[in-house]
């Protein structure tokens, strides 16, 4: 009985034991469904837990990518001193609290726990607060004490004063070019991270490259904020495989050629974002937000307060605009809010606030503004083409133009004509083939108003709807309308639909 019990407890101890042993195993099996990544965490650095999570993101993605597992990632600043090329797909998460390795992707909050992907090497990137000077084609920009990035958080900057007034951060010599270079056959997923303080230097996005053969990119509840996007954007996507833009802010950021991002994509559609406080001052192509060298989508997105003031005198690559500039094919924008937006220029060509697009559907177009000092015998459209000769053409259906304004203060021309509306295009004569289809749409309390002092043979042509310019042989230009209401008070020589050119009988 004795040399039976003690081998019984033996039994049992080595039970336990290989029980111990197994829960072990598990335990470790488990952390390692990902890698982890928190500021200022002291364990042992090794990716499989809160505790021992990793303090840099570069050493993150590399263990993540040659493991395959995603990131997750808790609030903190994450400084990219450098560009991160991950050497296989990878998928990031951020906005984990970092407390407990229980926390699943459903217990994050993106703007409660930023996690910050930032450029900024020091820290110390300002707000710059921008007022336009309405009628003087002039803007007084004020530098703000205010940092972006305060105790481990972005802190947004003061209210906006007035219509169009826009924000944006600093960059200083000392900011990350080209944060990720995405290399071909690497996908890439961003999910809930603030990208912050990149800069742009030659062909590459600030924040983002992705290589003509790279793989997918999503991009879902980010934050992208006081960037600088240069003539590849803070996006550039270059890759041809599928690409999501999905429920993200892109706000208060400048540019060179583009803010957002520039596709060469077929495949990219843009849902559920917004695009605010963009700056862009004194360049002469592309756009603003973005610029698009494919034909996307962008659907359920609002824009406002995007600012771009130019001096433009020569030809633009493709046109440039305020919210797209672009080539070859042309973006669609269906169900977007589009307010509170202001471009001014003093140049020949103009930039338009959409200067291409093959549809825009059930848009709201509210507030903008359009400040130009014309040109003799060039037209001036909030939406409309900006540059020169070029054939496409545009379904503008079931949209809303309300209380929109394109004004000139001042005049260039001495002699002859110029033309300012809401919906047209800019050059008159057989060479530009744009054609507009517009199709149940509402054009309510628009304003096309000539402000400067008359100016002896100077006839300003006015159009608070859509207007065509050409000639009356021959003519490529055309416009049709349907079923389409306008409203408010009209003035004397302000026409709701024209045409104009040489040899026209009347207008």
């Amino acid at each position: 009985m004795q040399t039976r019990t003690t081998t019984s407890r033996i039994a049992k101890v080595i039970t336990l034991s290989l029980s111990t042993l197994m829960g072990a195993l598990l335990h470790v099996q488990a952390a390692q469904t990902a890698v982890y990544l928190k500021a200022g965490a002291t364990g042992q650095a090794d990716g499989t837990s809160w505790a021992d999570a990793y303090t840099d993101a570069a050493s993150a993605i590399a263990a993540a990518a040659t493991a395959g597992l995603p990131i997750y990632a808790a609030g903190g600043v994450y400084i990219i001193s450098a560009t991160i090329t991950p050497s296989a797909s990878i998928a990031i998460y951020g906005g984990f609290a970092g407390l407990s390795d229980d926390e699943t992707p459903d217990d994050r909050d993106t703007d409660l726990y930023q996690t910050i992907f930032t450029g900024d090497k020091t820290l110390d990137d300002k707000w710059v607060h921008v007022e336009p000077r309405l009628g003087q084609y002039g803007v007084t920009s004020t530098t703000l004490t205010n940092t972006v990035i305060q105790n481990g958080r972005v802190v947004l900057p003061p209210a906006f004063t007035a219509d169009y007034d826009v924000y944006y951060g600093t960059i200083s010599g000392n900011n990350t070019s080209q944060g990720f270079s995405i290399s071909s056959g690497v996908a890439v997923t961003f999910d809930g991270l603030w990208f912050t303080g990149f800069t742009s230097s030659g062909s590459v996005g600030s924040v983002l490259t992705l290589d003509s053969g790279a793989g997918a990119f999503v991009m879902n509840d980010c934050r992208l904020t006081a960037c600088r996007g240069g003539t590849r954007a803070a996006i550039f996507l270059g890759n041809s495989a599928a690409a999501r833009i999905t429920n993200s802010r892109f706000f208060c950021t400048t540019s060179v050629e583009g803010g957002a991002f520039r596709s060469g994509n077929a495949n990219l559609i843009v849902s559920n974002c917004l695009f605010t406080s963009f700056y862009r001052s004194g360049q002469n192509t592309s756009g603003n937000v973005f610029y698009a060298q494919t034909d996307n989508e962008l659907r359920d997105c609002e824009f406002s307060r995007c600012f771009d003031i130019t001096s433009q005198a020569g030809g633009a690559w493709g046109g440039m605009g305020n919210l797209n500039g672009g080539d070859g094919d042309n973006p669609r924008f269906i169900n977007c809010v589009i307010t509170n937006n202001l471009s001014i220029t003093s140049g020949q060509y103009g930039n338009p606030l959409i200067p291409r697009a093959t549809l825009i559907k059930g848009c709201l177009f509210a507030n903008n503004r359009y400040e130009t000092k014309p040109f003799d015998g060039r037209g001036y459209a909030l939406v409309g083409y900006a540059y020169a000769s070029v054939s496409w053409h545009m379904l503008c259906e079931g949209c809303v133009f309300r209380d929109n304004v394109v004004t000139a203060p001042a005049s260039t021309t001495t002699a002859g004509a110029y033309y300012l509306g809401i919906l047209g295009q800019n050059v008159v004569g057989n060479g530009s083939g744009q054609s507009f289809d517009v199709v149940n749409c509402v054009f309510d309390s628009n304003v096309a108003s000539a402000t400067h002092a008359p100016l002896t043979g100077v006839a300003p042509h006015l159009c608070r709807g859509t207007y065509v310019l050409g000639t009356i042989t021959g003519s490529k230009p055309q416009i049709g309308v349907a079923n389409c209401t306008f409203t408010g008070s009209l003035l004397d020589g302000v026409y709701d639909i024209a045409q104009w050119g040489e040899n026209y009988a009347q207008d």
